[in-house]
Parts: C-alpha cells; sequence; structure tokens
C-alpha cells in the first residue's frame, strides 16, 4: 500500500504516534541518546567550570620524551598569581601536537588546584566537538526514519521527537532525503581527507625524508576485526638504523604471500627524521595505493553530486 507524505504529515500534526508494536525500539534509542548526552556532559563539567571560574595566564611547553624519541603528552608551566610555579599535563590525549619546547600556550587554572588546567584551543574542544556531531547525526538519522515509518514505534516514550515534528512540519520526503544527502557528503569528505592525508605524507617524505638501508628480518603475524570475522597475515619486518646509530623495524604494507620480498633481502628505506618509526620501503607500492583507493572513492562519490548541482542528473 503506497503512504501519501500528506497522512504521514497529518498524523503526526494530529497527535503522537502511541503505538505499541516494536515500542521497545524507541526506549532503546531513547537509552542510547540519553547515554551519549550524559557522557557529553561529564566531558564538559570540567571545561565548562574552568571558563566560569578559572584564571586565565600564559604557560610554555616543556616536552618529555622516551626513550626512542616518540613525543609523549608534554609538561606545560606557568605561574599563578599567587607567585606559585606550576608543572602540570592536560586532562586530554591531544597533547602530542605541541612537539616544540618553547612554545608559548594560553590556558586556564584553577585557583583552588592550580594543577587542573583548560587550554584555550580548539583542540581541547575537538573530542567534545566529534562527539556533538555524533549525537546530532544520531538524532538526524532517528528523525528521519520516524517520518518514514511513523508507525513502527520509533518515537520516544516521552514523544518529544513527535512535537519537533509537528512543530516543524518535517517533510517525510525532503528531511529523509536531506538526512542521506548529509551521508554522502561525509563519505566524500572522509574520502578526500583520506587522500590528502595519505599523499602528504609521502610529499613530506620525499622531499624531506631520510634514506637509509634496510634489511628484512623476519616477519610477524598480525591479526584484524572485520564485517567477514578475524583474519590475519604475515608482514615482512624491515631493520634500518638511522643517521644517530639507532635501530628500528618497520613492516611491509603487503603480506607475505605476495610481496617480492625474502628474508635476508636489502631494501632502500625512507623516514622522517623527526619520527623514524613511521618509515617506509621507498618503492611505489608503499606509497601510492591507498591514496589512489581513496583519490577512486572520491571522484566516484563527488562526480555524481556535481552532476546533480549542475542538475545533468535529474533537471
Amino acid at each position: 500500500m503506497k503512504i501519501k507524505s500528506g497522512d504521514i504529515q497529518d498524523n503526526f500534526n494530529d497527535k503522537p504516534v502511541k503505538t505499541e508494536k516494536h515500542m521497545w525500539i524507541g526506549w532503546i534509542l531513547s537509552a542510547i541518546v540519553l547515554f551519549l548526552f550524559i557522557l557529553l556532559g561529564l566531558g564538559l563539567k570540567n571545561p565548562v567550570r574552568l571558563l566560569l571560574t578559572g584564571k586565565k595566564t600564559t604557560g610554555i611547553v616543556i616536552v618529555t620524551t622516551k626513550e626512542n624519541d616518540n613525543p609523549v603528552q608534554p609538561v606545560f608551566q606557568f605561574v599563578t598569581s599567587s607567585g606559585e610555579q606550576v608543572n602540570t599535563t592536560p586532562r586530554t590525549s591531544f597533547g602530542s601536537s605541541f612537539q616544540n619546547s618553547g612554545e608559548k600556550v594560553t590556558l586556564l587554572y584553577d585557583p583552588q588546584k592550580p594543577h587542573t588546567i583548560l587550554l584555550l584551543s580548539w583542540r581541547e574542544f575537538s573530542g567534545m566537538l566529534i562527539f556533538l556531531g555524533i549525537i546530532v547525526f544520531v538524532v538526524y538519522g532517528w528523525l528521519s526514519a520516524l517520518l518514514i515509518a511513523p508507525d513502527l514505534g520509533l518515537d520516544d516514550p516521552l514523544h518529544i521527537l513527535s512535537f519537533i515534528i509537528a512543530r516543524l512540519k518535517l517533510s517525510p520526503t525532503y528531511f529523509p532525503l536531506s538526512f542521506l544527502f548529509s551521508l554522502w557528503i561525509l563519505v566524500i569528505f572522509a574520502c578526500g581527507a583520506g587522500m590528502y592525508t595519505n599523499l602528504k605524507t609521502v610529499y613530506e617524505l620525499k622531499t624531506h625524508g631520510i634514506k637509509a638501508t634496510g634489511v628484512v628480518t623476519g616477519s610477524v603475524i598480525e591479526n584484524s576485526d572485520n564485517a567477514e570475522g578475524s583474519s590475519s597475515g604475515r608482514y615482512n619486518t624491515i631493520s634500518f638504523t638511522d643517521l644517530s646509530g639507532k635501530e628500528y623495524t618497520i613492516r611491509e604494507s603487503r603480506t607475505t604471500t605476495i610481496s617480492p620480498l625474502n628474508e635476508g633481502d636489502s631494501v632502500e628505506v625512507i623516514y622522517s627524521p623527526d619520527n623514524p618509526k613511521g618509515g617506509m620501503i621507498n618503492r611505489w607500492f608503499e606509497f601510492y595505493p591507498a591514496a589512489l583507493f581513496f583519490g577512486f572513492c572520491f571522484i566516484a562519490f563527488a562526480t555524481p553530486l556535481l552532476l546533480l548541482l549542475k542538475r545533468k542528473i535529474f533537471p
């Protein structure tokens, strides 16, 4: 039976849908969204408190490193209004992005507990913004599903979504289509970001990387989980020594079953002086397949969108 969009909208305009069939779906979705909001609130509790009551000051970055020279969570040093010098680390895990000793940062600190700080930087809130985006995405999809199938009991127990639909007069046709359009945009953005990230890594290695001679020393088995279940592959490991004389071990991107390398073979390795552990075998197949894959997906999804916007499709 074909349902007219007007019938669906009238259903919401008359009164909230109270269909008991499959009502448990609405309860589960409500519990998930409520849980996400609770997590968001807990994550924002300390930043909001410091924004309201914290004292502003300027600190400097003191970078500490592990034995393998990989940057870890840095220490931020500042002086309180009472003259006390404080060394502390941030609550968030983005600190590895600060890699330059002496870099100045603006922060807020708790006068009662000076070691509790908040950096006034978008990086401090990036995690929460992503989390908020997930919540918006879930609610957006939930509203779309409720508009498409209002009789499946997808409404929340308090009928807040039904009220929003009736109040804003959301279209059961265009609103779900806008959700699918948003998914389309996200896929294009993700593919573009993947292509850019891979090409940027290749460019930096090609322009600033240091070449070294590596030797295939053995192999390692790595497990991965996917939609088809668990799988494992054996990959060649390559050892090389950087200019400082330290030895590092990397692995080939191809499994040993399709790799042309054998134990004992010598290969050219290229690595960044700032991150020798991220070195790669200096061969085409190691650099470009991931970028080409993301680039192909980007073109495949972006081209229909451009044609649609130019009315080449559905004029």
